[in-house]
């Protein structure tokens, strides 16, 4: 019976000429909205790739992926992943758990002794890795915690577990669904530890075994990689250093990853062939898909590869109150028709507003978006049709996000869904929404500003302020004034306060006068916050203060810094060390 079910599967992956010859010939015809997309978001390239009924049937390049070196994309360029990555990290705890080198439903105390997060014990006594792995742990995202100007990661590999320990709460366990770096780099020191070798060497080990051959954790030695750009005001495009994420830092877990269109779509394959085995795999069931993934049934492993890629595209967690949108471990599990395809990256106020396929039959769809220091990736899988859609683009996220809006063109080409929806005027909206935030952040930090009030003598704020609770410290120093452009009409905005975080010389803020004894580092014009690396920290305009407290004497003996987005999770506090 085995047998027969197995070459049944096998002929369901053989596509028919004419229906590929017509799928193919819809995606052709949306290249050009492609292009289009691409000049909207000032993308200076994109590569993509399609696969359907198991076949690759399209990949196309667009623009420049190298300007200097006038290289156009192909399904062979390189682009950072983001968080792509993040499947591949769940992938090693379950493969770990196989090998019963750890326990996915342990509580996580279990299984890191040290861990006790005292401001949610709960987490540290009653959440498993699963909880760790779909985003519903309740503690805080405190995005500033971890990167800071131009992506740099902040947080050290040997101190992930002792700061996780001690990130605020903001809503119960399994409470709500709230994405968050934290635990993937959690889950990553985790395999450091169970595995006894490092996350990117047991990762790298899943890339060779799944025959992945232009994947890795840091940037290429490959001539054949995208450039990272900015895009000004005036569209002009501003080459970007290469993100600094890379395997043994301390999120590289939740973003390292490299790749290109021809191995993502390898990776898509693999998780196509896994979705259709039963759950529990038998030995006898692995016989049926060795040549879908091109390798051998009985190479060591394998069989555990390809149960592990079956338990993480199963739900975990819902997204909402539709138990249809879910995440997985480290994937999205979603069901089309559904805006939730949509909410995954750009302004809720245009996601929201259209369904696409919304007259077409149901389909599930398991993917993953990534954004990364002038990078932006989306892949989509759909089980049923053994289809997938992949798309890298080296862009600014500032401007929004056009690599999924055009996973979602290349989606409704190739499944023909209906209504057909304009995302040509989609990534029109989005684009003006993510440009507006800039403005938003402003008006509301102009508004909230109290005018014509005095900050007391400069030597009162500098100093060493640090925070126990993440081990960073804020190293404040007087400075010769620097006049800005006026950003208000407040006649006194000139840099007069230089601050370090972890005496850093890349991670330099400067400061000017806010309101009392409130200092900002908000930049001058839009296209400056991008120059700075700082356009994450538009998100929330209070990340943008620094309110110093406690005066004493003759010093003010500490500070409070707001460092998330979520407001549940407060300003985080910082005391002055020394005198």
């Amino acid at each position: 019976m085995q047998e027969v079910e197995g070459k049944e599967l096998v002929q369901r992956l053989v596509p028919t000429e004419l229906s590929t010859i017509i799928n193919i010939t819809r995606l052709e015809k949306v290249t050009d909205d492609v292009n289009q997309i691409l000049n909207i978001f000032g993308s200076s390239s994109c590569s993509i790739g399609v696969l359907h009924h198991n076949q690759d049937v399209f990949t196309n390049g667009f623009g420049v992926a190298d300007k200097k070196a006038g290289r156009v994309p192909d399904k062979n360029t390189i682009y950072c992943m983001g968080s792509c990555t993040k499947a591949f990290t769940a992938l090693a705890l379950v493969l770990l758990a196989r090998q019963n080198s750890v326990q996915l439903s342990a509580p996580l105390s279990e299984i890191l002794p040290e861990l006790s997060t005292p401001y949610n014990p709960e987490v540290a006594n009653a959440a498993t890795l699963a909880d760790v792995l779909s985003h519903c742990t309740g503690l805080a995202s405190l995005l500033y915690a971890l990167m800071g100007r131009q992506g740099a990661v902040l947080t050290k590999s040997e101190d992930v577990i002792h700061d996780f320990n001690n990130l605020p709460c903001v809503a119960s366990l399994r409470s709500e669904w709230r994405y968050n770096n934290w635990p993937f780099a959690l889950a990553a020191r985790i395999v450091d530890r169970k595995s006894g070798r490092s996350w990117e060497s047991y990762v790298s080990e899943i890339f060779e075994k799944l025959h992945l051959a232009r994947t890795c954790t840091h940037n290429p030695d490959s001539d054949n990689h995208a450039r990272a750009y900015m895009v000004l005001s005036d569209d002009t495009l501003v080459e970007a250093t290469l993100p600094s994420l890379r395997g043994g830092d301390a999120f590289d877990g939740s973003g390292s990853l490299r790749s290109c269109v021809s191995d993502m779509l390898i990776w898509c394959k693999s998780l196509l062939a896994a979705s259709d085995l039963p759950i529990p795999i038998q030995e006898s069931d692995f016989e049926i898909v060795p040549r879908v993934i091109n390798e051998d049934s009985h190479t060591p492993g394998m069989y555990d590869l390809l149960q592990a890629m079956k338990s993480i595209q199963q739900p975990q967690f819902p997204l909402e109150s539709d138990l249809d949108q879910s995440y997985g471990l480290g994937l999205f599990s979603l069901h089309l028709p559904s805006t939730s395809i949509n909410s995954v990256t750009n302004a809720p106020q245009v996601t929201k507003s259209y369904i696409l396929g919304a007259e077409s039959s149901p389909r599930p769809a398991i993917g993953h978006t990534g954004d990364l220091g002038g990078f932006l990736s989306a892949y989509w899988t759909f089980p049923e049709t053994k289809s997938a859609v992949v798309v890298m683009c080296n862009s600014t996220p500032g401007n929004g996000d056009p690599s999924n809006i055009i996973a979602e063109l290349l989606i409704q080409a190739l499944f023909d869904l209906n209504p057909k929806i304009d995302l040509v005027e989609v990534a029109k909206q989005a684009n003006k929404a993510a440009k507006s935030q800039w403005d938003d952040a402003v008006t509301e930090w102009a508004s909230a500003r109290q005018l014509k009030t005095r900050h007391r003598p400069l030597d009162t704020y500098a100093g060493v302020y640090i925070n126990t609770d993440l081990r960073i410290s804020l190293h404040i120093a007087r400075t010769p004034p620097k006049n800005l452009l006026h950003i208000d009409e407040e006649p006194s905005d000139s840099v007069q306060l230089e601050l370090r975080i972890d005496k850093r010389p890349d991670q330099v803020l400067e400061l000017y006068h806010y309101h009392k004894d409130t200092w900002t580092y908000l930049p001058s014009s839009r296209d400056e916050c991008l120059l700075q690396g700082l356009s994450l920290h538009v998100s929330n305009w209070k990340s943008l203060l620094f309110k110093f407290d406690r005066f004493a004497v003759d010093k003010f003996r500490g500070l409070q810094w707001e460092m998330g987005l979520d407001p549940r999770s407060g300003p985080q506090v910082f005391s002055r060390v020394g005198p």
